[in-house]
């Protein structure tokens, strides 16, 4: 299989959206009001293009035969195939291993528009375990959620990492990043935009 990379593009859909809107208003706001009225509410615009970027555009996930990388919107984790011990998806997707759980920002758990259209064929290639240990399929495998789509992907490279047909361990242990200078941009936007909704 080759490397699979997994952004959902709804996401990308609605925060492009979102960012086209918020650009339109600053320039409407530069055209009608001026500059100073621009400059004054520039934090606010810089706000919300940020939590557009950190929450729908950053976020996502790539599986290789050796290894899965998540990117989450404040933590990069780098995970080998091996140590994934199990899947939870009941509230989206989450991995889990000895050294802790690591949930899967990109991994959203299915709408209720999703499972109640959901029939039993939906479940048929988790095959007869669900993919689990524990022999339960939860309405997060459905193929056609996040969650469900992911999972399945993993599923796949674990079952073939076990059964020797691919990769190689690539890492003791999970490796996990937080990235600070998302939270401190996003720290430092907030309170310059508190500051001029006081001011």
């Amino acid at each position: 299989m080759q490397d699979f990379k997994y952004r959902p593009v709804a996401a990308i859909v609605s925060g492009s959206i979102v960012v086209l809107v918020d650009g339109m208003i600053a320039g409407l706001d530069f055209y009608v009001n001026g500059l100073a009225s621009f400059l004054g509410s520039l934090p606010l615009y810089l706000l919300i293009a940020w939590v557009v970027v950190v929450f729908l555009f950053k976020p996502s996930v790539k599986i290789t035969k050796e290894s899965i990388s998540i990117t989450n919107p404040f933590r990069w984790i780098q995970i080998s195939i091996q140590d994934v011990e199990d899947l939870d998806t009941r509230r989206g997707l989450v991995l889990k291993t000895k050294a802790g759980d690591f949930p899967v920002a990109v991994g959203v758990a299915p709408g209720r528009y999703t499972v109640a259209r959901a029939n039993k064929s939906d479940f048929k290639w988790v095959g007869n375990d669900g993919g689990r240990s524990q022999g339960v399929v939860s309405p997060g495998d459905i193929l056609d959620s996040d969650s469900g789509a992911v999972a399945f992907v993993i599923r796949q490279q674990i079952r073939n990492f076990a059964e020797g047909k691919s990769g190689q361990v690539v890492y003791e242990r999970p490796v996990v990043k937080n990235d600070y200078w998302s939270v401190m941009a996003g720290i430092a936007l907030g309170v310059a935009t508190l500051i001029q909704i006081v001011l």
